[in-house]
């Protein structure tokens, strides 16, 4: 069997059925998106590969990959043609303040956390001034790539006092949430954040974990948060796949 036609096992068409033949490939596609069949970037087949495998016309085939494209599961490119869409993560952090696991929950995503390297730091003049700390004051460095629905979601650096917080170093943190252990280790209520959003070049040591190609744009989100006493807890700065994130804010009136 070709390759060409176990790509194209997913798609059953039946022309005794009722159902319109531009809707059954349509749903066979689909299934085969959700399913990962097909996957986040993959061409699909051209409009001559099923009309050969399947004797369907040109129309019915534009007109699957149209419906497709109004529900936004694929990509039609001039001249390339059709790919499966990327997914896109709405992302709730820059108006709010929750943790990964809850943000996860509310996109109605699966999180996964992987904890790259916990490292001490110290004498590191921008960050020791952005949390208003002396220089000689430790900090705990945490890096840790995200995950959703196991496509990655954004690289996050984390920076917190020891001096304050000496346990943290025994936190995994690939199942705990930092705000939590805040919250019920050392009752400290993440409660405000400044945030400041930059688009940039991702770093070389970056983006194979962000799963784009190198000089990709990428988006960051420095933040200095603050617990209920108006302390600084902690600075982060969070890097997210420029063409995969989306930001949404709530702007009023002042009148």
């Amino acid at each position: 069997m070709s390759e060409k036609v176990e790509r194209l096992e997913y798609i059953k068409i039946n022309k005794y059925s009722s159902t319109p033949l531009y809707e059954q490939l349509y749903v066979c596609v689909k299934d085969a998106i959700r399913k990962g069949i097909l996957k986040p970037g993959e061409k699909l087949p051209t409009e001559d590969e099923v009309s050969r495998r399947f004797q369907l016309s040109r129309p019915v085939i534009r007109q699957a990959y149209l419906e497709l494209v109004n529900d936004g599961m694929i990509d039609r490119e001039r001249g390339r043609g059709s790919f499966v869409k990327q997914k896109e993560y709405k992302n709730m952090s820059m108006y709010s303040l929750v943790n990964f696991i809850e943000e996860a929950h509310q996109l109605n995503s699966k999180p996964f956390i992987k904890v790259i390297s916990l490292k001490l730091l110290i004498d590191d003049v921008e960050i020791h001034n952005r949390m208003q700390l002396p220089l000689d004051e430790p900090l705990l460095k945490i890096k840790r790539m995200r995950y959703l629905d196991a496509e990655p979601a954004s690289f996050i650096e984390n920076y917190v006092s020891l001096k304050r917080f000496p346990d943290l170093v025994n936190v995994d943190f690939s199942k705990e949430s930092l705000y939590n252990t805040f919250i019920e280790k050392y009752g400290c209520k993440p409660s405000k954040a400044e945030r400041k959003f930059l688009a940039k070049i991702v770093p070389d040591d970056l983006y194979v974990f962000l799963g784009v190609k190198q000089y990709s744009a990428c988006h960051i989100i420095e933040s200095v948060v603050y617990d209920q006493f108006d302390h600084v807890l902690e600075f982060s700065r969070e890097y997210f796949a420029g063409d995969t994130n989306s930001f949404s804010m709530i702007v009023y009136s002042e009148n």
